[in-house]
């Protein structure tokens, strides 16, 4: 008979697998969106969920394409992340969670690594979008 602790981790990994498939949803429905928008610029007016990027398709494609893969590996990453978690609750041990097992130090290891990199390319989203607000205010201003 499993106890309530084991049950209580395999609840988190079912819901941690939801969110994983969730995020590789959106991630996969933006890349559908942007093969759509190359065609037709319109469709970069709802991207996925209300993500409005056609000021910055309309400029250039090139900053338009950077936005959209720094959206899109951010979703990979952060669906990255969650397996982990899944693999990490799968390994983790209910009697002693915290024995220094190699695999679970591993999988930790990844996370933090996988977290870094997430912020790193949304820190890149963020001040290239800056970036493209401040030389479009200047060349209003010309």
């Amino acid at each position: 008979m499993k106890s309530t602790k084991e049950r209580l981790l395999m609840v988190v990994n079912i819901l941690v697998w939801l969110l994983c498939i969730g995020i590789i949803a959106k991630a996969g429905a933006i890349i559908i969106s942007y093969i759509v928008s190359i065609g037709n610029p319109q469709a970069a007016r709802d991207l996925y969920n209300g993500m409005d990027l056609y000021s910055y398709r309309i400029e250039s494609f090139w900053d338009y394409t950077f936005l959209v893969t720094c959206k899109v590996l951010m979703y990979i990453t952060q669906a990255y992340i969650a397996y982990l978690v899944t693999r990490l609750l799968n390994s983790v041990s209910v009697s002693n969670p915290f024995s220094g097992d190699a695999d679970v130090v591993k999988l930790m290891r990844k996370i933090s690594y996988s977290v870094v990199g997430v912020w790193f390319v949304a820190m890149l989203y963020n001040i290239h979008t800056g970036l493209l607000e401040k030389v479009r205010d200047l060349l209003q201003h010309i």
